[in-house]
């Protein structure tokens, strides 16, 4: 299955309290979860990290030690919950994150073109291995991705750890993008999949670029870590 993200508001995604009551709408008989980030100042923790494209393809794997960002408290309907507010930096790496799945999504749409040049920029290494050859294949075979419509299409992001020139994200998102064959317009998988994943991104020349993603959990519709008031 691929992955459209959803529609920017301003400079990045939000997801509002709309979205969630409108998802959670299209999603009954659905359901499952996702971790926590820890907070700053306090003791690190060691996450195993694997590469695997969004297609479900294993590519490799490293570890990396995390610490935690910097939380605020707020209040609803008379329960605590903790929300993380992202710092400058931060912001930039979810940033560039959104943008390469912007990217790639650009690139499969019909004709698919490996060579889009906003792949090499917002990519690196294993990922960037990765999105080319898949979308290689696509072109290959006369296949290409679209959007929804409507779409129910959204994602989450939130960074776990910045150390050097590395960052560890954490990510939930909804993906109903359509792969049809461009010939004829079969469509060949519409399937609406939840998903909980982690990536890596790495400082290349002074940007950030998606390193590794790893599907940690998968859902049917719009459910598990979409549904959830504390991502």
């Amino acid at each position: 299955m691929y992955r459209f993200r959803p529609q920017r508001r301003g400079a990045r995604t939000t997801w509002t309290l709309a979205v969630i009551m409108a998802v959670a709408l299209a999603a009954v008989g659905c359901s499952k979860d996702e971790p926590k980030p820890i907070a700053e100042g306090t003791t690190s923790t060691t996450a195993a990290q694997t590469t695997i494209s969004t297609d479900g393809q294993t590519d490799t794997s490293t570890t990396m030690t995390t610490t935690g960002a910097p939380s605020t408290t707020e209040v609803r309907g008379g329960t605590s919950t903790t929300t993380v507010k992202p710092t400058a930096t931060e912001q930039l790496v979810i940033s560039r994150y959104e943008a390469f799945w912007d990217a790639r999504a650009a690139a499969n749409a019909a004709p698919p073109n490996p060579d889009d040049p906003a792949l090499r920029d917002l990519a690196t290494g294993q990922q960037l291995v990765t999105v080319i050859a898949e979308t290689k294949d696509r072109r290959d075979q006369g296949l290409a991705i679209r959007a929804a419509k409507p779409s129910v299409s959204a994602m989450r992001v939130r960074v776990r750890s910045i150390k050097g020139d590395v960052a560890v994200l954490q990510e939930c998102s909804v993906d109903d993008g359509i792969v049809y064959r461009q010939a004829t317009g079969e469509v060949l998988n519409a399937d609406v999949v939840t998903r909980s994943a982690e990536a890596t991104m790495r400082q290349v020349d002074g940007a950030w670029r998606v390193e590794t993603t790893r599907v940690l959990q998968q859902w049917k519709g719009v459910a598990g870590c979409a549904l959830a008031d504390d991502f």
